[in-house]
């Protein structure tokens, strides 16, 4: 009877808070907030049940909105599954930056998964360098089906694909279609991307937009007997000034540890004349991954050469240290010509106490980004100088 007694009174207080919660919203909140503006065809469940204190308090918080936490954290707070699954393998940005309303509506939408505009319209507000049309457009992309092959959250892969180019290609080409078009093709028909464009391109058959001389006029000049394999002797035939480069003293040797042109170049048809397979961030990506994570959060980073490795680097070798295109100083002077006028000075005359050397721009910033201002690799307010100038 005693227990009894005690559960019909849990029950009850219960039913009165839930009521309360539920109420809150019409009672209070919307007095000021215009109801209509959060009743879209899709309502978020905590809003739809008028519990506006789940994620605001009403009267003072840490956050813009009054929100009890940071976005990150409070969508998790629900969404656990997500919150476990975001945190292997390659995140979307905006994701992995806690950055949820950049994509999604909090309170009500009238798309689907509560997002702010429409797949395509999503995707396009930080993809603003895609094309949004071409001559010949894929038929997925040009429907804004983005979600077609692109995972928007997470994936095993930095393009977030959903699956491999090929399995995703023939989801949708058949097989015969596929052999119907590429007659006498002299091998397995495979790496579709190496030729075709997933958006669009000006050719037909959206075939990329920029062509290897050789695959347009005649395969042969490269390809012979069946196989279908080249070697690194036939490119360099006509790309003889690579030599020079790849027998520096640092370079991305070729058949080293799997390295061929081919890793890095398309054959056949690429967007740049430099045919590269993807875009150079991810090229170079596939190999150096662990230095894009270590730095991919940083606060502070070098946007002038986001996602352009070659602008500091020699992509096929050099004689300086990490393919430098020379030392520290003659790649950073060109950009930035005062250094050393004005402030710490740099070059040969300078030596760095730690170790002899040069003082150059690296000696005190990382390029590639860290949580200081100015790329400095410490603070520069003490840590950083009393490395060097000790007490």
């Amino acid at each position: 009877m005693k227990y009894n007694t005690l559960y019909l009174l849990f029950f009850s207080v219960f039913v009165i808070f839930y009521a309360a919660g539920t109420s809150f919203a019409s009672n209070v909140c919307f007095q000021c907030h215009k109801q209509s503006s959060f009743q879209k065809k899709v309502v978020h469940q905590p809003l739809s049940k008028g519990q506006c204190t789940a994620c605001h308090n009403p009267h003072v918080a840490p956050h813009e909105g009054l929100l009890k936490e940071n976005i990150k954290n409070l969508c998790f707070s629900c969404h656990k599954k997500e919150a476990k699954s975001f945190t292997v393998g390659a995140v979307h940005d905006p994701v992995r930056q806690g950055q949820c309303t950049a994509c999604h509506e909090p309170h009500s939408s009238n798309m689907k998964g509560l997002l702010l505009a429409s797949f395509r319209d999503s995707c396009f507000a930080c993809h603003k360098n895609l094309k949004k049309k071409y001559k010949n457009t894929h038929e997925p992309f040009e429907k804004g089906q983005c979600n077609a092959c692109h995972w928007p959250h997470q994936a095993d892969n930095y393009q977030l694909l959903r699956s491999t180019p090929e399995k995703l290609c023939r989801s949708c080409h058949a097989e015969t279609d596929i052999a119907a078009a590429h007659k006498n093709y002299p091998v397995k028909i495979k790496g579709c991307l190496s030729c075709h464009s997933p958006h669009g391109s000006d050719n037909r058959a959206i075939i990329r937009n920029i062509l290897h001389p050789p695959f347009q006029d005649d395969c042969r000049e490269c390809h012979s007997g069946n196989s279908g394999k080249i070697s690194q002797e036939i490119c360099l035939e006509c790309h003889d000034e690579i030599k020079e480069e790849l027998f520096s003293s640092h370079s991305h040797l070729l058949d080293r540890g799997g390295n061929s042109c081919t890793n890095c170049h398309s054959p056949h048809a690429g967007d740049t004349k430099a045919l590269l397979k993807q875009k150079q961030l991810l090229v170079c990506r596939k190999c150096h991954n662990d230095t894009f994570k270590r730095h991919e959060d940083s606060r502070y980073k070098h946007k002038a050469t986001a996602g352009r490795c070659n602008v500091c680097h020699a992509i096929h070798g050099s004689d300086e240290i990490a393919l430098l295109k020379g030392d520290a100083n003659k790649v950073c002077l060109p950009c930035h010509p005062n250094q050393g006028q004005f402030s710490h000075p740099v070059g040969e005359k300078v030596k760095d106490p730690r170790n002899n050397q040069m003082t150059t721009c690296s000696s005190c910033h990382n390029p590639h980004g860290t949580n200081f201002k100015g790329n400095l690799k410490l603070s520069g307010q003490e840590e950083l100088c009393i490395q060097c100038h000790r007490l």
